[in-house]
Order: structure tokens, then C-alpha cells, then sequence
């Protein structure tokens, strides 16, 4: 499945890695920036919340702001 996932800190960090780990395919937005173990075959980077967004089936939002995820 394509996800999209926006917002890799303390907790959204974990469940896109386990997300990644079980084969699926994650469209990855985070602020200030995106951990770079994440990023791989099934991690792929995007420059905003709005091109992950795009580029997926469903979107995971885990954010502390909801300006954060503003496109």
C-alpha cells in the first residue's frame, strides 16, 4: 500500500519504520526534516506535506500542530 506520512519525531518515527518493515511503500514529510534511515526502497522523501499527500492511497498525519501539515 501507499501511505503517505507526515510528521517523523518521537512518535511518528516508529510506526513508519514498522510500517516500512512490513512492505509498504511511505511517501515521508517531516519538520524540520526527514531521518535518513527511513529513506530507502520503500521510504521516499517529498519536499512537502502536499506532494506526500498526492503521491498516496491513505495519509498519516502525526504532528503536535495543525499548521503543520497546512499545504
Amino acid at each position: 500500500m501507499n501511505i503517505g506520512f507526515v510528521g517523523l519525531g518521537i512518535m511518528g518515527r516508529p510506526m513508519a519504520h514498522n510500517l516500512i518493515k512490513g512492505g509498504h511503500t511511505l511517501y515521508l514529510y517531516s519538520i524540520p526534516s526527514i531521518p535518513l534511515d527511513l529513506i530507502g526502497d520503500k521510504g521516499i522523501a517529498c519536499t512537502s506535506s502536499k506532494e506526500a499527500a498526492q503521491k498516496a492511497e491513505i495519509i498519516i498525519t502525526m504532528v503536535p500542530h495543525t499548521p503543520d501539515v497546512d499545504i
